[in-house]
């Protein structure tokens, strides 16, 4: 078998008060089994044998199929308290999937139908839900799909698809509350349900036929009335408690629940107590299914369990533990949280109400003891709501408040709660969602009542990036305050699934935002250039300013995703906006804040310019840089070494005296900011740090514009030429073409790294000479040392198509006294591989021919045999990220025998994926290094005999 189950959040909406009835007669029963249930895997467990096998054999579309093995198939249902599990099982000899998702009904596919109240209306409603499920055993996940798009419906679903003897099997469990939006089983009660197969037998968008259990034509996919009818027959225990187990702001004094198959009597326990036992037991009861309780104190949560006795008096079914909490006289619930820390400035307070309150009486303050009596010092107002925006809260403050209740006789006092708010300053970007929303559009979740005031959860990213695969049915917005270090035109990108904006004020205020990007479809986690208007217009930023940015994405099923990233003076190519430039507040902070590089970028320069925003109230700035974390963080003025001076106010850059600094090094720096008029003066700046990169960068081909001087075949100089800037070049005569010819010249959707990449078009069809090869050459102004640092090797990155014409791919580097070397990639049909590649070469393999590399001159990259042309065909690459690189780890290349997680050394990252692989057995296992089949003792020991090993490329 074959797939993956899906694992997704939790929603629960609580209706406390439904009953339960008698089932009339039924088109099948789903049995609650009273033994574990199936494990969601595509096999079939043995309780499946319980569960009454359901033919699919109707034909409702297309042709009739004509052999049972074409299409057919058979569907099972079981259930218990928490989950409806249906086992599916499909015949078909010939499986195809090649439909966009949203019309997999034209693919080999399974439509499972339910009906949660059994309406059996002439069209759907919010309890109808159809789930499909297309044929992908490779990736299930990107293939199921609830076409009504109810909210919630998703929510905690799982399934596995794998192969059969006779076509595939679908094992689904879906959640009771993603059906009926509560938790808990309609035991005893009917549902609406039916299952299709879609058959597809020649590929493409045309399904063959449609077959199905209960429904007799096509327009059963959207009538309710033509689905079957399924008792959920009652299990050995009690169930469907009412109130509804974990049911809030409950009134009622009854509790109820539907008996056990084979009871004949009821042991009742109630109380207080989180486990009931003898003080709880409130009697046996020979029929009646419910209790009265003499009265219920308000505030209190209370816990019962049934006990189901069989006629013999001796066989009982031990219930499970139920409990729902009485509503409080006073207002309780908060929202934010008692003692919430962090909490943003426009938070809006929130509250569930008390017993029979019909006013609202809010204090809020920065006093405990003036929200305590109610002072003229508080804030304060009265209304119906339960929700209060305040009018004005401070950063980095602590607040009081309390929410008196009227309930037409008494005001009841209500408890005192806290919360603290952000810091002013760069390092937090606000996530809000808001779930059980359904659709694809932002309409959807712009038109909710809930959005904005009402968010389901918040968080702070340290990066401008939502999780990916993190649930469906739901909208999410991020934003904050965007900090710009330096002056310029920045440019935008969003990605996001699905329908994605991006908002960009002209200043602080979110009022005068406006949207410069957007995603009008969906694209994958992080892919930049599937839609133009995924890239914004340049932007002109002004150092020291704030302005106010927002992403809002709203998500229907399967792959969500958002992401932000932009590229300017602060980002010379295109990143993940990170947080140390975005804040939770307009405010500007009193210590240092925005600093570039961004805290932990990796891969910096050797020679980095560092730069910051200044507090609010310096006058000075006090550096200090070095590269032991805990010295820097804790250094002094008096901290030789490490501090490098002050600095006037308007100077917020320092360049280290050390340049060019240290290869693949950690660094660390701080700057404190200091005023000596200001009483509450010196300011202690955060500790900040970045990595320099392990390589020296020959081109990424970020800096290239379109504009006459600057464009890329000006530098990477081609068979066509230019003529300006004059006096322009007449190009070197063999059949290369670099970038496009029109703006934009660069590549910009197939990048390996930044924003941009080099295409490189080749015809060597010509007639004889340099016509029969394509060559780009680049040409320094001043020799390069490509020795310096003890550089070892010379890596890039390049891109085919499955189209070209087979063509030796090579590289070329000629020093300034004319000695030229030529290496040819090993494998020709490189160039048709529509993927990156990375291609190392050894530095030596120049030097061993004689080129200097103390005074590299020119580098060509080109296509065909350059010294001894042929007539060959054409095509295109796309090349990206040229490097030179000292020893480092290359697994492809060079590695330890025992190195598992591909690090190059062998550590406890081995020993952790051995462990993961202890005792398994199979062919091609990556912890079995004794190749036995076996992951034993025996590779253990290799393992421990290589410990510690590294082997470094080259």
């Amino acid at each position: 078998m074959r797939g993956r189950p899906i694992h997704l959040g939790s929603v629960s909406v609580l209706v406390c008060l439904l009953t339960a009835a008698l089932a009339p007669a039924a088109d099948v029963d789903i049995l609650w089994p009273d033994q574990p249930l199936p494990v969601i895997d595509g096999a079939v467990d043995p309780v499946w044998s319980l569960a009454t096998k359901q033919l699919i054999t109707i034909t409702i579309n297309g042709s009739a199929p004509t052999d049972p093995a074409d299409c057919s198939g058979s569907w099972q249902a079981l259930y218990d308290s928490q989950y409806l599990y249906v086992l599916i099982d499909i015949n078909d000899s010939k499986l195809y999937n090649d439909t966009a998702l949203a019309d997999s009904w034209q693919d080999d596919s399974v439509e499972l139908y339910i009906d949660g109240n059994n309406s059996k209306g002439a069209s759907t409603d919010e309890n109808d839900f159809q789930y499909r499920f297309g044929w992908n055993v490779d990736s299930p996940s990107a293939d199921m799909y609830e076409f009504f798009h109810r909210p919630g419906s998703l929510v905690g679903v799982e399934y596995m698809m794998g192969v059969t003897f006779d076509g595939y099997r679908v094992e689904i469990k879906i959640p009771w509350s993603a059906i009926l939006g509560r938790p808990g089983a309609p035991i005893g009660q009917l549902i609406g349900v039916d299952c299709f197969i879609n058959d597809d037998d020649a590929g493409g968008a045309t399904r063959e036929s449609q077959v199905a259990w209960h429904a007799t034509t096509g327009g059963g996919w959207n009538t309710p009335s033509l689905w079957g009818t399924a008792w959920l027959t009652p299990g050995l225990k009690a169930g469907n408690p009412k109130p509804f187990d974990g049911c809030e702001d409950v009134k009622t004094q009854l509790i109820e629940w539907v008996a056990g198959r084979t009871a004949k009597f009821h042991d009742v326990y109630f109380g207080a107590n989180p486990t009931p036992g003898t003080d709880e037991f409130k009697g046996r009861q020979p029929s009646t299914t419910y209790y009265h309780s003499a009265g219920f104190t308000p505030g209190t949560t209370y816990y019962w369990r049934i006990d189901e006795i069989e006629a013999d008096g001796v066989t009982i079914h031990t219930g499970d533990v139920w409990s729902f909490t009485i509503a409080p006289l006073t207002a309780w619930k908060p929202s934010p949280a008692d003692a919430a820390k962090e909490v943003p400035l426009d938070t809006k307070l929130t509250w569930r109400a008390g017993q029979g309150a019909i006013l609202q009486h809010v204090y809020l303050g920065k006093n405990f003891n003036d929200v305590d009596q109610g002072s003229q010092n508080t804030e304060q107002y009265i209304m119906v709501e339960t929700t209060y925006a305040p009018k004005a809260l401070v950063p980095e403050t602590a607040y009081f408040w309390r929410v008196d209740q009227f309930d037409g006789r008494t005001w009841q006092k209500g408890p005192i709660w806290s919360f603290s708010t952000v810091a002013p300053g760069t390092g937090k970007i606000i996530r809000q969602w808001w779930m059980g929303i359904g659709g694809t559009t932002l309409s959807d979740l712009i038109n909710s009542s809930r959005y904005p005031d009402s968010p389901d959860g918040w968080e702070y990213l340290s990066v401008f990036e939502g999780p990916v695969d993190w649930a469906n049915d739901y909208g999410s917005r991020l934003r904050g305050w965007l900090f710009v270090p330096i002056s310029g035109d920045y440019t935008f990108w969003v990605s996001g699934d699905d329908e994605t904006q991006l908002y960009l004020s002209t200043d602080e205020d979110p009022g005068s935002k406006q949207m410069i990007a957007s995603v009008p479809g969906w694209t994958s986690s992080r892919e930049w250039t599937k839609y133009p208007e995924q890239k914004s217009k340049p932007q002109s930023l002004t150092e020291g300013k704030r302005y106010y940015i927002e992403a809002l994405m709203k998500e229907g099923t399967d792959g969500d995703n958002v992401a932000v990233a932009w590229q300017g003076p602060a980002s010379t190519t295109r990143q993940i906006i990170s947080a140390s430039y975005v804040g939770a507040t307009p405010f500007i902070p009193l210590r240092a804040c925005a600093p570039t590089p961004a805290d932990g970028a990796a891969d910096v320069t050797q020679t980095p310019t560092l730069g910051w925003m200044a507090g609010g109230k310096t006058a000075k700035h006090d550096v200090y840089f070095g590269t032991n974390k805990n010295e820097v963080a804790n250094a002094t003025t008096a901290s030789t070494g490490i501090y490098r001076g002050q600095q006037n106010l308007d100077v917020t850059s320092y360049t280290p005296s050390e340049l060019p600094l240290q290869w693949g090094e950690t660094y660390y720096w701080r700057i404190d900011e200091a005023n000596a008029v200001h009483p509450d003066s010196l300011w202690k700046g955060s500790l900040w740090s970045f990595t320099t990169a392990n390589y020296i960068s020959v081109d990424d081909f970020e800096a290239y514009t379109d504009d006459v001087g600057s464009r890329i075949f000006q530098t990477w100089r081609d068979g066509w030429g230019f003529t300006e800037p004059a006096p322009g070049y007449p190009g070197n005569g063999t059949g290369s073409a670099v970038g496009y010819s029109q703006a934009p010249f660069a590549e910009q959707t197939i990048v390996h790294g930044g924003s941009q990449s080099m295409p490189l078009a080749y015809d060597n069809s010509g007639t004889a000479g340099k016509t029969r090869y394509s060559e780009t050459q680049r040409e320094w102004a001043s020799p390069q040392d490509w020795t310096i640092n003890n550089l070892k090797a010379l890596t890039l990155w390049f891109y085919g198509d499955p189209n070209n014409a087979v063509e030796q791919l090579y590289v070329a580097v000629e020093d300034n006294a004319g000695h030229v070397k030529v290496i040819y990639h090993p494998d020709q049909t490189a160039v048709q591989k529509d993927a990156w590649q990375e291609w190392n070469i050894e530095l030596t393999q120049f030097s061993a021919a004689g080129v200097n590399l103390k005074a590299v001159k020119k580098m060509y990259i080109g296509l065909g045999n350059r010294t001894s042309p042929k007539a060959s065909g054409k095509g295109s690459l796309y090349f990206d990220d040229i490097r030179l690189y000292i020893r480092r780890c290359v697994p492809s290349l060079a590695k330890p025998i025992a190195d598992l997680s591909g690090n190059c050394v062998v550590d406890y990252a081995d020993i952790e994926i051995m462990a993961s692989a202890w005792l398994s057995t199979g062919a091609a296992l990556a912890a079995d290094l004794n190749a036995d089949n076996d992951v034993d003792l025996k590779d253990y020991a290799i393992l421990a005999d290589a410990w510690l090993e590294e082997i470094l490329w080259p």
